[in-house]
C-alpha cells in the first residue's frame, strides 16, 4: 500500500534570549511575516511562500536550540 506524506511545518526551537534575533532573521530570510499565535504566545509563524508548509519559531523556556519537521 502506498503512503503519501507531506511536509507540514518546519519548527525552529530557540532559547528565549535568542528568540527575537532568530525571529527577525527567519522572517527576513523567507520574506514571510511570522505572526504570534495568541493562544500560544511562544510560537510565531507563517505560511512559506509558494508552498503549503509553515515555518514556526518557538521560544523555549530552557534547553538548546534545535530544528524539527512536522509531517
Amino acid at each position: 500500500m502506498a503512503h503519501y506524506s507531506r511536509l507540514l511545518k518546519i519548527v525552529i526551537d530557540v532559547p528565549a534570549d535568542q528568540h527575537d534575533r532568530e525571529l527577525a532573521f527567519w522572517s527576513a530570510a523567507t520574506g514571510t511575516a511570522l505572526d504570534r499565535f495568541d493562544p500560544h504566545p511562544e510560537y510565531h509563524g507563517g505560511e512559506l511562500p509558494g508552498s503549503d508548509a509553515w515555518l514556526l519559531v518557538q521560544r523555549l523556556d530552557d534547553g538548546p536550540g534545535r530544528v524539527h519537521v512536522d509531517i
